[in-house]
């Protein structure tokens, strides 16, 4: 389960049975969180339902939001030695203008932010060859759709003379639409060797996807006069991203005190030039990064840890960065 597979108790859902969960929160100020588990374990098989709610009504205008995950998780042991796992994720985002000013009446009235995501889903395998050794699999389709619509728009409006020289620059008033559509796929193949005093991680990644994304700009023609700019201004493109990683960690528990880890990883990144603000661009980017990672676990007793890191990782685009099997944490 989402919400119970972090708690100390855990342990206690494990053996076969069915388990209904779900809890409320309000508040004086009319916020809403809301969740609910149904989950159930039936000799080598188990399954989880958990549905996230949350609905809050901010604290200026138009400052509210709506919050729904439902995730969906299935597990099934094949052998002793061999697993596979499926997860989907759905997710339904609703807001106004929730960014944080210095101003508050800074804000925007109108401005409306969604985002879904229907469904995102996840098939891992899991093969253990003998102690300490196993291997996994990852394949994932991603589905990510983001709608911005701003009816007014300040945007900076540049009047130029008849010799082409700028006269002034003003902001006026436009409406704004944005939209933008994700779709992607990652597979993903890691190896690990653990014994007493040593363990090492070898894998490689593979993504690639395919992102839509339009832009509308719109004038009132009572904004300012209808000559001063050629509107709508409409945008659109379909953009590719690729990304090759291939990665090896090795931690050396030196003796019982001290722990280092280090690491080094190679990444190629291929993703479109700007399609998150308008106005948005044609073209792709390749970028290429090999990274060094180190780091260090010192226990000198029972209730006290020095640790210590350096890494260097080359980002992503969305949220395709955090689908991974790779080691997303050192020391």
């Amino acid at each position: 389960s989402q919400t119970f597979s972090q708690q100390e108790y855990s342990r206690l859902f494990q053996r076969d049975r069915v388990w209904l969960s779900s809890g409320t929160e309000y508040s004086s100020g009319g916020n809403w969180a809301q969740y609910a588990s149904q989950f159930g374990t039936f000799g080598q098989a188990s399954y989880a339902l958990d549905a996230v709610y949350s609905a809050q009504n901010g604290e200026r205008p138009n400052e509210d939001l709506s919050q729904l995950t439902v995730y969906g998780k299935f597990k099934q042991q094949l052998t002793p030695q061999d697993s596979v796992f499926l997860q989907t994720i759905y997710y339904d985002y609703e807001s106004g203008d929730v960014r944080q000013y210095y101003d508050p009446a800074s804000a925007s009235h109108t401005l409306r932010f969604v985002e879904r995501q229907e469904p995102s889903a996840f098939l891992g395998y899991h093969r253990a060859w003998g102690p300490g050794s196993h291997t996994l699999v990852m394949a994932a389709r991603l589905d990510d759709e983001v709608e911005l619509m701003e009816p007014a728009a300040r945007i900076l409006t540049l009047a130029r003379n008849p010799d082409g020289s700028i006269r002034r620059g003003i902001d006026l008033d436009f409406g704004q639409r944005y939209h933008s559509k994700l779709e992607a796929y990652s597979a993903e193949l890691q190896q690990v060797w653990q014994n007493e005093s040593h363990t090492l991680i070898l894998g490689g990644r593979f993504q690639t996807g395919e992102v839509h994304t339009e832009s509308a700009i719109t004038r009132s023609p009572t904004a300012f006069p209808a000559n001063l700019i050629e509107a709508p201004i409409l945008q659109g493109n379909t953009q590719n991203l690729e990304r090759f990683s291939f990665y090896a960690y090795h931690h050396w528990q030196l003796f019982e005190p001290l722990r280092v880890i280090a690491g080094l990883s190679y990444d190629r990144l291929v993703f479109p030039k700007n399609v998150d603000f308008p106005p948005i661009s044609e073209g792709q980017r390749d970028e290429e990064q090999v990274s060094p990672k180190a780091g260090f676990v010192w226990t000198p007793a029972q209730n006290t840890a020095v640790r210590g890191m350096f890494s260097q990782s080359l980002g992503g685009l969305y949220y395709d960065t955090s689908v991974r099997l790779e080691p997303t944490q050192l020391a």
